[in-house]
């Protein structure tokens, strides 16, 4: 996933997901890296979807990712996870000021 630099504070990233088990988890880390910048545990079981708040910590690591340069652009984010299939991700924006 690409970050685009108008990111901020207050965004989400939805992910819609089926045949979660009970032990399901998704993360956020950095392409080709083992550094978490976000884990949501206590999914729900079945199929459904998860909001993952972007806060400004969250905000700031991800926007990092647009400094790191890469073969054919800058590194992008993996969402990775167990007992969980991944359908579609989505930004969704949130109230501008």
């Amino acid at each position: 996933m690409g970050i685009p630099a108008s990111l901020t504070a207050g965004d989400i990233i939805r992910i819609s997901y089926s045949e979660a088990n009970e032990s399901a988890y998704l993360e956020g880390v950095p392409q080709d890296e083992d550094i978490e910048i976000f884990r949501e545990d206590g999914i729900e079981a079945g199929d459904g979807t998860v909001d993952i708040q972007i806060d400004n910590e969250i905000c700031n690591a991800l926007l990092d990712l647009r400094n790191v340069k890469r073969e054919g652009g800058t590194k992008l984010l993996t969402i990775r996870g167990g007992g969980i299939a991944v359908h579609k991700i989505q930004l969704v924006r949130g109230i501008r000021k």
